[in-house]
């Protein structure tokens, strides 16, 4: 079930929930707090029911990250009901295509041209005003009725997404039903969603390079000595100023743990940076999943990022949006 389903639960009442204290209204800022407080389907569907369930995948828009990659599969369930907080699938409107393709996302790299009938997947809310509203990362927030029906007076076909899979693993596991479970045997999970961009510059002078090093994102969780699994998100640009025989010398991204790195996975873009001229390749999606072992205490890990270059007077730079971190100690 959702960390934050009290949240929902309180907006579908028209009553103003709290968080920290703190109102919580539907904003910009919503998703991103749905984000940190982390979600996860309603009722997981396990590797046996997943066969039976619709399911679609995810394009390249990124509308939903980092709860939806691209190329992500997703699960829907068309025999159960959406409610608020659930991430839904459904067949876009006509009129939901036409108000789509006027206004364009501002920060997708690629817009395609949407046509009726087009599957899409929303976060599912409803407003303190009882309005059912379709929401995503950028902000932009829509009625269900506009996105999913072709006339305000017909009801929205929404249906929840009951499970995603990952780079051929399933992500959420059913829960398990037993009359006793010790603590020992109960996993925790921490997440943190950075929504602001985290530029790593390198200032290479006269050819003498240095390198930077900077955490984009961390999260600290306690453990016991169990195995953690750590997945981090980001979607990487990079920038190599203006002179032809500027290059990067090293440019990475990789998970560590209290100031160093855990050495099982590494995303190393140096590759992709060696360019010049003025010219900036497209954003990367880079997702990073890796299995660590620590000794019981409090740890912290984080996405580490890594520039260094050589050339003239310059910089290199990296920078790195939609930063996400979620730390899961394994428990049997």
């Amino acid at each position: 079930m959702p960390i934050n389903i009290e949240m929902f639960e309180t907006m579908a009442q028209g009553q103003v929930p709290l968080r920290n204290g703190q109102p919580v209204f539907l904003d910009e800022g919503f998703f991103a707090r749905v984000v940190a407080d982390g979600w996860e389907p309603r009722n997981p569907a396990g590797a046996d029911e997943v066969a039976g369930l619709d399911s679609f995948v995810v394009g390249s828009t990124g509308c939903l990250v980092p709860l939806l990659l691209p190329g992500d599969t997703i699960y829907v369930d068309r025999t159960a009901s959406a409610q608020p907080g659930d991430i839904v699938g459904f067949k876009l409107s006509a009129r939901g295509a036409e108000a789509q393709n006027s206004s364009p996302i501002a920060d997708s790299r690629e817009q395609p041209l949407w046509r009726a009938g087009d599957r899409w997947a929303k976060l599912f809310v409803r407003s303190n005003h009882g309005v059912d509203m379709l929401l995503e990362r950028f902000g932009n927030a829509a009625t269900a009725t506009l996105l999913a029906c072709e006339s305000p007076e017909q009801i929205p076909v929404l249906h929840p997404v009951r499970n995603v899979m990952r780079d051929g693993k399933l992500l959420f596991q059913p829960p398990i039903h037993s009359p006793q479970v010790s603590a020992n045997a109960v996993s925790q999970m921490i997440s943190n969603y950075g929504f602001s961009t985290v530029t790593v510059n390198n200032n290479i002078t006269q050819g003498v390079g240095s390198s930077t090093d900077v955490n984009v994102i961390s999260a600290s969780i306690t453990t016991t000595g169990s195995p953690v699994a750590i997945d981090v998100t980001s979607t990487v640009t990079l920038t190599g100023g203006g002179v032809p025989a500027s290059s990067f010398t090293a440019c990475t991204l990789e998970v560590w743990m209290d100031g160093a790195s855990i050495g099982s996975t590494k995303w190393d873009g140096k590759n992709l940076a060696n360019f010049g001229g003025g010219s900036t390749p497209p954003a990367i999606p880079v997702t990073l999943s890796a299995t660590h072992t620590p000794s019981a205490g409090v740890h912290t890990y984080s996405l580490h990022a890594h520039v260094a270059g050589a050339g003239s007077v310059w910089s290199c730079t990296m920078a790195c949006d939609a930063n996400f971190i979620k730390v899961r100690e394994i428990k049997k």
